[in-house]
C-alpha cells in the first residue's frame, strides 16, 4: 500500500519545512523507512539544553497525531512508563487538526504544558486532572481477567490471604470472593461474586502482601522480584492443585496505594501466578504470568451512569421475554435493576435467533433458563429469578407451586412489564397490577416489525388503564383515538417448519426502537417509586412508533406521544 509521504510528498515537505524553522533538528530512521514506517530522531533545545525526541508517524497520518517519545526524560506526570511516550494530546488525540496541525506544531504547542503539568508547577491542577493510575501502564496475559473487590487500603494489615473462584486457567480468569488477614478473619469480599457462584468450579488460595509505595511498571517477573522482597516467604511458592488436573497453581496479589482518583490514594492491586503441570511449555518449568485486574463493586459499576444507581431498590417482573421481551431483559440486567424476575413458558427455535437476543447455541432450552443463566454470569448487580409460566395454562395441578409463581409477579414488585403480545395474558396482568397498586408498563409490536406501542398506567383502579388504551385503539371514529399500527400484510405471516402455528414476520433490528422505549418506561417507572427522582419524566401514557411509512417503505424511528384520561367506556371504570 502506498505510504502516506509517498501519496502526499507535499504534506511530507511542509513537514519538514515546519521542523526547521521550529529550529528542530531531524533524521530519518531509515531502517524504520525500509520496514514501511516513518520515524524522526529529533533534537530539541529546552532550557538551553538539548533535549532528545524519538516522533513516530502513524499509517494513516496526518489523520492521526504523531506519537512523541523522551527517551531520555523520567517524567512524573504525561509520559506512559515503560515505552517513554509523551501524552500531549487529550483522549486519544481528538483535539488534533490534520489539516493544520503538524509534528513541529504538536511539540512546540503541548512540550510546555507537559512540563508545566508536573507535580509542584504552575499548570499541574490545569492539565486535565486526568488519574494515572501505574496497572493502566502494564502489559497483562492477553484475555486474562480477574475481578477483585474494591477496597480501603489504610485498613489492612501487612499480609494475608485470598480465595478466587476460577473460571478459567489460561488465559487465567477468576473474582477473588473474600480477602483475609493472616488468622483466616474476612476483611473484605466481592460484591459481583460469592461462592455460590463456584460450586462448580475451584476456588483456589493465594497470597497478598501490602506494599509501602506505589510499585514501578513491570513485568511479572519484576513483581514476583517484589513481592519476595516484601515478603521472604513469598519467594517459595505455594502450590494448589487444580481438580481434575496435573496443573498447580501459586497466586499472589500485590496491594498498593495508587492514584485511582486525580491525587487520589485508594486501594490498587496487581495480580501474578506461578504454574506447573500440563500448561507449562517444557517438563519441570513454571510459567509466569501478569493478570489483568479491575477492581469491582457497585459504586464503580455505577460511576458510568450514577442516575442509574437508584434502580437496585427496584424489583420488576417480566412475562414475555421473546422478540421484544428478551432484549429488553438484557437492558433492565444491565442498567443494574435490583431484582429482575422473568415469567415465559416457551423454548427458544433455533430459527427465532433472527430475532431473539441471544442465538443457536441456546436452541431446545427454556427462554427465561437462558436469559437467568447468561444475564447472572454477566450483570451480577441484578438478582435474575426466572419462573418457567404459561399465564392462564390450566393443565398443572400443582395448586402450591402455582399459587406462589403467580404471587411472584406482584409481591415486592416495583413495576409489572408486560411484553406477552397476548391480549388474554394482557387483560390479567392489567387487572392483577390494578387490583395491587402497581405501575403497569406494556408494549407490542405490529407484523413486520413496521410499528409498534408503549403504554403505562398507574396502577390506581381510577386511573388510565391497558383496557382503556385498546377502547382509544378499537374506536377509530372518535375524535381522540390512537391511530391503528401500521402492519404488514396478514399474508406475510409464515409458518416455520416444525411449528405448530403461524407467526408474524419481523427482525430485532427493527422491534428493538420498541423494547427501548418500553424499557426507558420501566426504569422511570422504578426510580420515581423508590424516591430515586421526584417524578416522571415523561408526560404521557400511550407512545406509538411508526418504522414504514404509508406505503410501506423503512423509514426514520416516529414517535408519536399521546396524554390520554381514562376511556369513557372502558369497562374498568
Amino acid at each position: 500500500m502506498t505510504k502516506w509521504w509517498e501519496l502526499d510528498p507535499a504534506r511530507w515537505e511542509r513537514e519538514q519545512q515546519a521542523l526547521e524553522a521550529a529550529g528542530i533538528t531531524f533524521e530519518v530512521d531509515e531502517g524504520a523507512r525500509s520496514k514501511g514506517r516513518l520515524t524522526l530522531n529529533l533534537t530539541k533545545l529546552w532550557d538551553g539544553q538539548p533535549l532528545r525526541l524519538v516522533a513516530h508517524y502513524p499509517f494513516n497520518y496526518p489523520f492521526a497525531n504523531p506519537m512523541v517519545v523522551a527517551p531520555t526524560l523520567d517524567l512524573a506526570r504525561h509520559q506512559t512508563p515503560g515505552s517513554k511516550q509523551l501524552c500531549m494530546l487529550r483522549r486519544n488525540g481528538e483535539d488534533w487538526k490534520p489539516a493544520t496541525d503538524t509534528l513541529s506544531s504538536l511539540i512546540d504547542q503541548q512540550l510546555p504544558r507537559v512540563f508545566a503539568g508536573q507535580p509542584g508547577q504552575p499548570e499541574e491542577d490545569l492539565n486535565g486532572k486526568e488519574a494515572e493510575p501505574v496497572t493502566a501502564f502494564l502489559h497483562p496475559q492477553q484475555g486474562s481477567f480477574v475481578g477483585f473487590p474494591a477496597f480501603d487500603i489504610s485498613t489492612l494489615p501487612d499480609k494475608g490471604t485470598f480465595k478466587i473462584g476460577l473460571v478459567q486457567l489460561n488465559p487465567l480468569r477468576g473474582t477473588v470472593i473474600e480477602v483475609l488477614d493472616q488468622q483466616g478473619r474476612v476483611l473484605f469480599s466481592s460484591e459481583a461474586r460469592s461462592r455460590e457462584n463456584f460450586t462448580k468450579r475451584p476456588i483456589v488460595e493465594g497470597r497478598w502482601v501490602k506494599l509501602a509505595e506505589r510499585p514501578k511498571v513491570g513485568d511479572a517477573n519484576d513483581f514476583l522480584k517484589l513481592a519476595a522482597e516484601s515478603d521472604a516467604n513469598l519467594s517459595r511458592p505455594a502450590w494448589k492443585p487444580l481438580p481434575n488436573t496435573d496443573v498447580r497453581i501459586d497466586l499472589l496479589a500485590l496491594l498498593f496505594a495508587d492514584e485511582l482518583t486525580w491525587k487520589g490514594a485508594e486501594g490498587n492491586a496487581i495480580v501474578v501466578s506461578r504454574s506447573i503441570g500440563n500448561k507449562t511449555k517444557t517438563v519441570g518449568s513454571t510459567d509466569r504470568a501478569l493478570h489483568r485486574v479491575e477492581l469491582e463493586s457497585r459504586t464503580n459499576y455505577f460511576r458510568r451512569d450514577p442516575t442509574a444507581e437508584g434502580l437496585q431498590k427496584g424489583c420488576v417482573s417480566l412475562v414475555g421475554t421473546g422478540s421484544i421481551g428478551s432484549p429488553a431483559a438484557k437492558w433492565l440486567a444491565q442498567a443494574g435493576i435490583g431484582e429482575l424476575r422473568l415469567f415465559d413458558h416457551d423454548v427458544l427455535d433455533a430459527g427465532n435467533a433472527i430475532r431473539w437476543e441471544l442465538g443457536r447455541d441456546y436452541a431446545g432450552h427454556h427462554k427465561v433458563t437462558v436469559l437467568h443463566a447468561v444475564l447472572s454470569e454477566n450483570f451480577p448487580y441484578t438478582t435474575v429469578v426466572p419462573t418457567t409460566l404459561r399465564i392462564g395454562d390450566a393443565s398443572s395441578d400443582d395448586m402450591a407451586w402455582l399459587d406462589k409463581a403467580y404471587e411472584g409477579l406482584v409481591n415486592g414488585v416495583t413495576c409489572l412489564f408486560d411484553a406477552s403480545a397476548s391480549i388474554g395474558v394482557s387483560n390479567y396482568l392489567s387487572a392483577f397490577a390494578r387490583h395491587q397498586g402497581i405501575p403497569h408498563v406494556w408494549m407490542h409490536a405490529s407484523n413486520g416489525g413496521w410499528a409498534g406501542l408503549v403504554g403505562r398506567a398507574s396502577g390506581k383502579p381510577e386511573d388510565f388503564c391497558w383496557m382503556c388504551h385498546l377502547y382509544y385503539l378499537d374506536d377509530q371514529d372518535a375524535e381522540v383515538k390512537i391511530p391503528k399500527l401500521r402492519s404488514a400484510p396478514e399474508s406475510a405471516e409464515v409458518q416455520p417448519a416444525g411449528c405448530l402455528d403461524p407467526t408474524f414476520v419481523g427482525a430485532q433490528v427493527d422491534l428493538s426502537e420498541v423494547s427501548l422505549m418500553g424499557v426507558r418506561v420501566v426504569m422511570d417507572e422504578v426510580l420515581v417509586h423508590v424516591g430515586a427522582q421526584p417524578a416522571t419524566q415523561y408526560d404521557w401514557n400511550v407512545a406509538v412508533v411508526d418504522l414504514r411509512d404509508e406505503a410501506g417503505r423503512p423509514q426514520l424511528p416516529k414517535w408519536t406521544p399521546y396524554k390520554l384520561p381514562r376511556h369513557a367506556k372502558c369497562t374498568n371504570h
